[in-house]
């Protein structure tokens, strides 16, 4: 079992490396809610972290071609969450799913895990 876990954790880290990269290039990350940031924050994430709220009500217009990593929970909420997304604001953003679509390939999403905040709490 030790060695799932060790897998798991370098899919973990493997993640957050990618998250870190982008956020240093100047990408703000997604998540639908502060338990999701602040499992992102105690896994190590370290980038500009907004939950689905404080984006929809601080939105502007002005963040034209903005690189935003799309962080909603796997489950079919987050999947209606982001087509909305996808259709309002794809023309002003950079939309990035990348880090969702490899979060479907872990062993965490394929023991059930479904949301961002389970998915990153450490172990």
């Amino acid at each position: 079992m030790k060695i799932l876990r060790s897998s798991e954790e370098e899919e973990m880290k493997e993640i957050v490396r990618y998250l870190n990269e982008s956020c240093d290039e100047g990408a703000v990350i997604l998540v639908e809610g502060v338990s999701d940031r602040k499992a992102l924050l105690e896994r190590g994430v370290k980038g500009k972290i907004i939950t689905l709220h404080e984006f929809l009500r601080n939105f502007k217009t002005d963040i034209k071609g903005l690189k935003l990593i799309t962080l909603l929970d796997l489950d079919r909420e987050g999947e209606n969450i982001l087509r909305r997304i996808e259709e309002k604001y794809s023309t002003l953003l950079r939309l990035d799913n990348s880090a969702r679509m490899r979060l479907r390939m872990t062993q965490r999403y394929k023991r059930g895990l479904r949301t961002i905040h389970q998915i990153f709490m450490p172990p």
